[in-house]
């Protein structure tokens, strides 16, 4: 910071005043450093002040006034007060009671933010405040401290940002008083506006303005703003000072966006385990990694797609999907049993997405079973038996009943945990016998699929209710003596659920 000095010179009314020594005018023996001279005055004056230029970057901070003065006789009580053009009352003052000792008083200092033309129009008043004895006025100052902006410089973004939604940062510097950053202003502009003529921050078209924002954080995310183009990333900060801030001048710095996202070197598709197709996604490990990845089957060599179930918009892995660093996997549950499908896959890294892959290689599954697939749960899909196959086709919307059969151990368990808990009580009708029951209000949402030669579409299917009963015991039927337990499920056919996960 840097405290100016201000001195009288010039005078607008000396009032009653007398003057000993020096210029022999109350400005010039006010300002001249000299005990001997002096202004004497029993009323009031005004003087003029000299005036201090404030530098690019330099804004007033406070302001305080000084006197050295005695009183001719006795006490008297002395006032000096520094005046901003067209105010009533002084910005900040001295007032002290005089003796008949030379004595420098010093008032306290008050916060000012003034432009240039409010200092060079400054005032100061003095004047005997009470009593008969006059004031003798040796030396006035007034004491303005200025402070200097902060400065700051772009460091990011720069070059070629593969992101259509970066990060500014900043080095910032406090003014001289040392503040903090308070505030910020961020704008981008295209590289030909910022290069055209006539170019000015503060008014000139923008593609994207942050507006005035508190914040210290010299981290300044913004955007999105358009890819494939060059760009001026403009900011400029302030701190604050006497609870306005002061602002630094704009920095910039140049950058373009390329938001090609996270490449996918190869995607493979093999048939596996429990009816299913294992979908092997590589990444790129040259370009930029990524935290997401959508894959798609097509069952018509690419002329429609359609999303993966628990391909994911996050990188967690999950029911269905492994996520690493290079590869992602996704096991893909719900083609049909021998139908020929292909694949494709992109990358993800937050606002950057990636190009589709080439397709896989077609490949298929192929199985004589007839399977009841979980659409939340692949680890309780399994093969059924079923004694009697529903005709879905004879209704889209009534209730069909599947009756499934299954040994009693824990195959029979898996089916119950696919099926849905068990809630009611009743009975169940086997062979002319009754047998102990119980009937579910509700289910999940199951894949019916059939062995392509059945030559039957697959369903989805919401299980509305079941039944469970036993077949055992002497003259009932068994299979190389094994009790066999029979459901008998109430199902209605839907729409395939969405993936609300994928994206």
């Amino acid at each position: 910071m840097t405290v100016n000095v201000l001195r009288p010179n010039g005078t607008i009314s000396a009032g009653d005043a007398t003057f000993s020594g020096g210029a022999g005018n109350f400005h010039g023996n006010t300002s001249d450093d000299s005990d001997t001279s002096y202004a004497e005055l029993g009323t009031q004056a005004t003087l003029s002040l000299g005036t201090v230029t404030l530098a690019a970057g330099e804004v007033t901070k406070q302001v305080r006034v000084r006197q050295r003065v005695r009183s001719v006789s006795s006490t008297a009580t002395s006032f000096a007060g520094v005046y901003k053009s067209g105010d009533s009352f002084e910005t900040a003052k001295v007032q002290n009671t005089a003796t008949t000792t030379i004595t420098t008083y010093t008032g306290s200092y008050v916060p000012v933010t003034w432009t240039q033309s409010q200092i060079d129009g400054l005032t100061l008043v003095a004047w005997r405040l009470a009593g008969s004895v006059d004031v003798r006025f040796v030396e006035l100052y007034v004491d303005l401290v200025t402070a200097t902006v902060p400065t700051l410089t772009v460091d990011a973004p720069t070059g070629t940002v593969t992101t259509s939604a970066p990060t500014a940062s900043i080095a910032y510097a406090p003014g001289s008083d040392g503040g903090p950053k308070t505030h910020h202003r961020l704008k981008v502009f295209t590289n030909a506006v910022a290069t055209g003529g006539g170019f000015d921050p503060e008014t000139s078209a923008n593609i994207y303005d942050s507006g005035i924002v508190a914040s210290s954080s010299v981290s300044i995310p913004f955007g999105p703003v358009v890819d494939g183009t060059s760009h001026r990333c403009y900011v400029k900060a302030a701190q604050t000072i006497n609870g306005t801030p002061q602002w630094s001048t704009w920095a910039n710095s140049t950058f373009t966006v390329d938001t090609t996202g996270p490449d996918v070197t190869s995607i493979t598709a093999v048939p596996s385990a429990g009816g299913s197709i294992t979908v092997t996604v590589n990444r790129n490990t040259g370009g930029p990694a990524w935290d997401a990845v959508t894959v798609e089957r097509s069952f018509d060599s690419g002329s429609t797609w359609e999303f993966v179930r628990g391909a994911t918009v996050t990188s967690a892995s999950n029911e269905f999907a492994t996520f690493a660093a290079n590869t992602f996997t996704v096991v893909d549950a719900e083609v049909p049993n021998g139908r020929s499908v292909i694949y494709r896959a992109r990358g993800k890294l937050t606002t950057q997405v990636g190009d589709w892959s080439a397709n896989s290689a077609a490949t298929s599954w192929s199985s004589q079973a007839i399977w009841l697939k979980s659409i939340d749960d692949r680890d309780v899909s399994r093969t059924v038996t079923l004694q009697v196959v529903p005709d879905y086709s004879l209704s889209e919307t009534q209730t069909q009943t599947v009756a499934i059969q299954t040994e009693t151990t824990t195959a029979a368990t898996d089916l119950e945990a696919l099926l849905g808990p068990p809630r009611r009580v009743g009975i169940f009708h086997v062979l002319g016998a009754t047998h102990p029951v119980t009937v579910a209000d509700g289910g999940s949402t199951l894949l019916l699929q059939y062995p392509a030669t059945h030559g039957l579409t697959d369903r989805y299917l919401t299980v509305t209710g079941y039944s469970q009963g036993f077949i055992a015991g002497p003259g009932q039927q068994t299979v190389t003596n094994i009790s066999l337990r029979l459901f008998s499920v109430e199902t209605v056919t839907v729409a395939r659920p969405a993936d609300t996960a994928s994206s």
